[in-house]
């Protein structure tokens, strides 16, 4: 099997492709109703310098205020809080070339491919944002929204302790996502429900998606866990558990653990984040851009080549929380600048008041898995 331009095609019989290959992720996690649109934003940026950052300000709730009323006390006022919050404007392109010597020796024209993929492809690039932005606000604005569990002991209490970060407003949560190695532990310790329904024919069957707690699970394997490495406390070896030592900050697996050098070995930690998302946590709101997708001509490189551009800006804004707009060296951010836990704050009044974390729609679950 001969290779051009990554296509595989067979020189003898000139194969043609008939098959798509299957899409790896499902991108259920920004179906989840946890987005809600914003169509103002695109008029408020338009209005605002630059057009990529702008203070967005919403009410808070009413203030207790209320005062005896026995004809010997003044009535107290009060005021109606606003909170200021800092929306920023993602900006992505990108560009998909398929030369026409592919079409001549495969017999299949690849652009029409990708243009019919490009659909599924910005879902795909939107959950990674909305991924490095979980990420980003559970650095710093969010942190005292994560509670810490053990992946080895899971039980009824793991959700119950992450609802319990929302207190009162814990029923605002619609979907839990999770790696898939947390989805396994899940189902194996019997704590996630398949969702299934009756046939035309009376039959039940499995709709291959789970529920925890009856909360709609959205398993997703770019949940990656963040990885660590601590000494060991182990004063003899454990029989399973894996140690590793380290040199200028690479850690290598040791083959036969020795008690004898136990002092210098070291333990990996996983930790895998779940999140607890609440209905409409996140403003989705797309803006307008000039040519979002568009075709050119290369017609003398590489003896002729189609160029597919897609071109698109949006909002992707956690309620309640701003980003801030020093935090971002150019006009839009990159995903490092989302994922870093610096850029987020909390909206707040300008008195350094900011909203209940519960009022949030987001916790996060952390499970550690240590030893391996």
């Amino acid at each position: 099997m001969s290779m051009f331009d990554a296509k595989q095609f067979n020189p003898l019989v000139f194969l043609k492709y008939m098959e798509t290959v299957e899409a790896e992720r499902t991108n259920r996690l920004i179906k989840a109703g946890v987005f809600v649109g914003e169509p103002t934003f695109a008029k408020s940026l338009a209005d605002g310098v630059g057009g990529n950052y702008m203070q967005r300000n919403f009410s808070g709730r009413l203030p207790n205020n209320e005062t005896i009323y026995d004809g010997a006390h003044d009535i107290a006022t009060g005021t109606l809080p606003t909170f200021k919050q800092g929306v920023v404007v993602c900006g992505w392109a990108r560009a998909f070339t398929e030369k026409d010597f592919t079409v001549s020796i495969t017999g299949k024209d690849f652009m029409s491919e990708v243009a019919s993929q490009l659909v599924e492809y910005l879902d795909e690039r939107h959950e990674d944002i909305l991924i490095s932005i979980l990420k980003g606000i559970f650095g710093s604005a969010l942190s005292g929204k994560i509670v810490t569990k053990q992946l080895g002991s899971l039980s009824v209490a793991d959700i119950v302790d992450g609802l319990a970060l929302q207190g009162d407003k814990s029923r605002n949560i619609v979907a839990v996502a999770m790696h898939s190695t947390i989805l396994s532990s899940l189902i194996k310790a019997n704590l996630a429900q398949a969702v299934k329904f009756i046939d035309k024919s009376g039959i039940e069957r499995d709709l291959g998606i789970y529920q925890w707690d009856s909360r709609d699970v959205i398993e997703d394997d770019a949940l990656v866990p963040t990885e660590s490495y601590a000494k060991t406390a182990d004063v003899a070896i454990v029989a399973g558990k894996v140690y590793y030592t380290e040199s200028e900050g690479v850690y290598t697996k040791v083959a036969q653990p020795d008690v004898a050098d136990i002092a210098n070995y070291y333990e990996r930690t996983l930790a895998y984040p779940v999140y607890l998302l609440g209905r409409n946590a996140f403003t989705f709101q797309p803006l307008p851009v000039k040519v979002p997708v568009e075709m050119t001509r290369e017609a003398l490189k590489n003896g002729g080549q189609d160029v597919l551009i897609s071109r698109e800006r949006y909002v992707m804004q956690p309620y309640g929380i701003s980003f801030k707009q020093a935090s971002m060296a150019g006009n839009a951010p990159t995903v490092a600048e989302l994922e870093t836990a610096n850029s987020w704050e909390l909206a707040n009044d300008g008195n350094g008041n900011t909203l209940p974390l519960k009022n949030i729609p987001l916790a996060c679950i952390v499970f550690e898995v240590s030893g391996i």
